[in-house]
């Protein structure tokens, strides 16, 4: 299995704002996603986390890095612990998660 690799939410910024071709997704629910998120993740709750089924709705390629937040971390390295055991080499966690985004004053949205 593979290891399970961290980075900062100012580095995942700063990824994303360099490449359109960032795999980056965001495991909250559907509700903590609307009321505070950033748009450069897609939402894909841990509840229903299929690693096949998000490598097949998103043609990922296992040896391709992939990231992952949440509120606070716990549920993105869950996560990313699925991903590996699935076979993706690179699973990076976004530490301090969403909690992390907003003291760092990153942008977000809100659906209210």
């Amino acid at each position: 299995m593979s290891e399970i690799k961290e980075i900062s939410v100012r580095d995942i910024y700063d990824l994303c704002a360099s490449s359109a071709a960032v795999n980056f997704f965001d495991v909250r629910e559907p509700n903590e996603y609307a009321a505070i998120r950033t748009d450069l993740a897609r939402n894909i709750p841990l509840s229903s986390f299929d690693p096949a089924a998000v490598q097949q709705q998103f043609k990922l390629d296992p040896s391709a890095p992939v990231y992952l937040v949440c509120r606070s971390g716990k549920r993105s390295y869950t996560a990313c612990q699925k991903l590996a055991a699935h076979g993706f080499a690179e699973t990076y966690n976004v530490v301090g998660g969403m909690l992390a985004w907003e003291e760092e004053d990153l942008p977000i949205s809100s659906d209210e």
